[in-house]
């Protein structure tokens, strides 16, 4: 027989048959589940549970002390609790810690716990609890607790029960021979200076060693005079059990935010900016590696420090950016390019700063003449008095201030909206081409025209300039002295069409000027015989991009006019961009060559500044395995190997030569040398005219 089919409310039609219909009862109209009043704020189950181990490990706290784990590292046992082998990249990112950020090893958070039985120690060689809490805080200060010493007579097996800081142990091993081989050269420095002649010797010489050699020489003798002293957590064995074990000798599992490559370099930076420090200041670490090393190279470099104030003065729009990570960063502030866009990034920072100051314009005038100008382009004195009106602006002080991030984002929207196509992007910043021209003049116009609205809304909102008069002064006058600027690019050899900076400029030229990245740097491997001529660079000055030391070169020429520097690094620029296509068809020909070194051997490198060959590459035994790089035969005299490019001239002009040989050998042309006065000399005038 066929079961009943349930009805619509969960009965079967057996039920009540007299036609009353049956109400659900919900259960939350009853008194099946549990209630209860709201309870106080709690932390969750798991952290009780540590708070309880934490209260007996306190319970079993015998005190501090310091403990020289290197000399007494035989009598460390690891692994009775946590068993974890040692791993050789833990080590280093450890020893890579202590370089760069030092050894903290007198800091209760980073003590070792020891498992000891009390009755194997010496009373009185170790700090105890204080008061009973058990607490790391009422323990007395790190750096002046005793060290800890065993009894006599202990068993020659006898070890001591670690609970941790097995990697701690062998990266302490490693940065203490470190530091003793720093140290040994310090005072191998020092004792070559002691040697010197004491009627002959420089100032600097001495100086040297009374402010560098001998104060870092104290500095490591104290660091040294530690030894492998750490700070050790006493605990007694009776009182450790398993469980209590296991809790002290448990690395942190819990996720920590770690810095990320990119923070660090930016928090550097203004750290040392807070100090009124600059990259001068900026020092290296000795043996470490990575990342830490990267930063500390880059904040080195003078021109990257100055994009780093740049990009620093306009808040979050350049650092939330994408090219904004840390490696892309490092190619790209290192690549051959690197230094052109740092020089453009200042340019273009500079002509934004002319637009914001407190000098007063008026529109009816200015507008007047740029109508005139527009309508007349040869009405010389319109153009005489805006020019001067531009002179004017660029002398006045900038109120950077007024350079919102509202002010930022237009920009970047105006060059997104203007640039952003493949067509305006593929000629960047070339005043020759039809698209750039064209998108160049739609950003000119619309440019002011987003400022004004934008200082127009501030103003009815009641916003303009509310703590500051400066501020509003420069804002209320930003949109016409930016038609200005924009209106005089083409008087003056200052970057013309290019636009104001902003992170999207940045990317555009990065991903522009990457694609001849082979080309500049075979470009700028002309200039490179004058990086090191001029006495203004310092002993610490650090090569990076290779535009940048082209730069570098151009800025040390013995010219009396310091204007002509300038001008010819903005005609360099200009060129790379105007003749982009000549550089795109050099990177596609150096693709299909092998391009030889540009120094081959040491003795060329040394004769390019000047230098001869040192006693060391003079003393020197043959090996016979040696090629052709640096290697000579100490026996044989160079000239009988290859014909010498400066025989017969004077020692003044030997650079020259060597330059003319190395044109001879690379078949690349060099016509900005010249010889003068007291050497040679590349001509700015042929460098303006090539």
């Amino acid at each position: 027989m066929p079961r009943k089919a349930k009805m619509v409310d969960g009965s079967t039609g057996g039920g009540d048959r007299s036609g009353s219909s049956h109400k659900k009862m919900l259960v939350k109209d009853t008194l099946l589940p549990d209630t209860w009043k709201g309870e106080a704020p709690q932390v969750e189950q798991t952290i009780k549970d540590m708070n309880t181990l934490n209260k007996k490990v306190d319970q079993a706290l015998i005190g501090y002390a310091h403990f020289d784990i290197l000399a007494n590292k035989s009598k460390l046992r690891f692994g009775d609790w946590n068993t974890q082998p040692l791993v050789p990249s833990q080590v280093k990112m450890l020893l890579n810690s202590f370089l760069i950020d030092v050894v903290s090893q007198f800091n209760y958070s980073y003590g070792i716990p020891l498992v000891v039985d009390p009755s194997t120690l010496m009373e009185g060689m170790y700090s105890t609890k204080g008061d009973g809490s058990g607490s790391h805080h009422e323990a007395k200060k790190a750096e002046l607790l005793l060290e800890l010493k065993l009894k006599d007579g202990l068993p020659s097996d006898f070890k001591l029960a670690a609970a941790g800081g097995q990697h701690r142990l062998y990266a302490l091993a490693k940065w203490y021979d470190i530091k003793c081989k720093q140290l040994d050269e310090w005072k191998w420095e020092e004792a070559l200076v002691l040697l010197e002649d004491a009627d002959t010797i420089s100032k600097d010489v001495i100086n040297n060693l009374n402010k560098r050699i001998k104060p870092n020489m104290k500095t490591l003798e104290g660091v040294l005079a530690c030894g492998g002293q750490w700070l050790v957590v006493l605990y007694d064995k009776n009182k450790i059990s398993k469980q209590l074990g296991l809790h002290i000798s448990r690395n942190e599992m819990k996720h920590v935010y770690m810095e990320s490559p990119m923070e660090g370099l930016i928090q550097i930076f203004r750290a040392h900016c807070a100090a009124d420090k600059t990259f001068k200041d900026i020092t290296t670490i000795a043996h470490a590696k990575g990342t830490p090393a990267k930063q500390r190279e880059l904040l080195k470099l003078d021109y990257v420090w100055d994009i780093m104030s740049y990009f620093d003065s306009a808040g979050t729009h350049f650092w939330h950016s994408d090219i904004m990570k840390f490696g892309d960063f490092y190619n790209t502030m290192l690549s051959s390019y690197g230094g052109i866009l740092a020089y453009v990034i200042r340019k273009s920072e500079s002509r934004l700063h002319y637009c914001f100051n407190t000098l007063p314009l008026d529109d009816t005038d200015v507008d007047a003449l740029l109508m005139s100008i527009k309508s007349n382009p040869n009405d010389a004195a319109s153009t005489t008095v805006l020019r001067g009106i531009y002179n004017s602006l660029k002398s006045a002080s900038p109120v950077v201030s007024a350079i919102t991030s509202g002010i930022r984002s237009i920009v970047d929207e105006c060059f997104i909206m203007f640039f952003g196509d493949a067509q305006a992007s593929n000629n960047f910043a070339n005043p020759t081409s039809e698209e750039w021209v064209i998108a160049f003049a739609q950003y000119s116009n619309t440019l002011p025209i987003k400022f004004k609205e934008l200082v127009d809304s501030l103003t009815s909102r009641g916003d303009l300039g509310v703590d500051d008069s400066d501020i509003a002064v420069a804002l209320k006058t930003c949109s016409l002295k930016v038609q200005v600027i924009l209106a005089c690019d083409h008087m003056s050899q200052d970057l013309p069409s290019f636009p104001f900076l902003s992170s999207s400029l940045f990317i555009a030229m990065a991903s522009h000027l990457k694609v001849i990245e082979s080309a500049l740097l075979k470009f700028t491997s002309w200039w490179l015989p004058f990086i090191y001529w001029a006495s203004i660079f310092p002993r610490e000055w650090s090569p990076g991009s290779a535009t940048a030391d082209m730069f570098h070169a151009i800025m040390a020429h013995s010219s009396y006019i310091p204007q002509r520097h300038s001008n010819v690094c903005d005609q360099i620029v200009t060129i790379v961009f105007e003749q982009y296509p000549l550089f795109l068809n050099l990177t596609m020909s150096l693709r299909k060559i092998t391009i030889p070194p540009h120094i081959a051997k040491q003795m060329d490198l040394l004769a390019s500044f000047g230098l001869g060959p040192t006693s060391a590459t003079k003393s020197r035994v043959p090996n016979d395995d040696d090629d052709d790089d640096g290697n000579l035969d100490p026996s044989e005299n160079i000239s009988d190997k290859q014909e010498d490019p400066s025989d017969g001239m004077p020692d003044s002009c030997k650079e020259h030569a060597l330059c003319r040989e190395r044109e001879r050998r690379e078949g690349a042309p060099l016509p900005l040398l010249t010889e003068g006065g007291s050497g040679c000399h590349f001509d700015l005038d042929l460098v303006c005219s090539w």
